[in-house]
């Protein structure tokens, strides 16, 4: 579970929004949130989070500085080296605060540009884009491979870390409470990362996610 810092305080929260641009740095465009919608579940690989963020063309788009997050325009100051902020898999985070902006937690990181992204406008001109970005588990179930490996005599937890090293992934499994489930015999092949090594643990009941 993420930590947040007075967590069980009845106060203001304070969200930031920050996304890698094109030169790889932090993007805070928290003053262009408009709604958040997280959502979670035991049932889910990881939170999600749908943003609405403010794009008005009076105030961020026309006159002398192009604010505009819709990725088509490429004259916006957020196109950056050929790459819009809302895509090319830039990372995402969402953090809040209960300290009054002392201290931020992240409750949400992922991806831009494999989740959508929709341009709405509207002739009172309150433009806005609805944002989905992906989630941290999106990598490893793109990765699909069809040559089958043979893992034997070792725990479900211990494979699935050596699912990470054997597609290239420098990436391991954390272990908050161990299964204790031994594995005999199992090839894995024509399927993703993910499914792989949440096949490992699913007979024990036990949940594999995002944390």
């Amino acid at each position: 579970m993420r930590s947040i810092t007075n967590s069980d305080s009845v106060v203001e929260s304070l969200p930031k929004l920050e996304i890698m641009d094109g030169n790889g740095s932090w993007a805070d465009i928290t003053d262009r949130l408009y709604s958040v919608s997280l959502n979670d579940s035991l049932n889910a690989d990881s939170a999600s989070v749908t943003l609405q963020l403010r794009n008005q063309p009076d105030k961020w788009v026309t006159g002398s500085t192009n604010a505009n997050l819709d990725p088509l325009d490429v004259n916006s100051n957020y196109f950056i080296n050929n790459e819009p902020l809302l895509g090319y898999y830039h990372d995402v985070k969402l953090s809040v605060s209960k300290d009054d902006g002392s201290t931020y937690d992240i409750i949400f990181q992922g991806y831009a540009g494999p989740g959508t992204v929709e341009v709405s406008t509207s002739v009172k001109r309150d433009d806005t884009i609805t944002f989905t970005p992906c989630d941290l588990s999106f990598p490893y179930k793109e990765y699909h491979f069809y040559d089958s490996l043979k893992y034997s005599n070792a725990s479900a937890t211990s494979i699935m870390s050596q699912i990470f090293a054997d597609r290239g992934f420098n990436q391991t499994v954390t272990v908050i409470d161990e299964p204790d489930f031994h594995v005999e015999d199992i090839t894995t092949g024509q399927t993703n990362v993910w499914a792989a090594q949440k096949s490992l643990i699913a007979p024990t009941g036990f949940i594999y996610r995002i944390k």
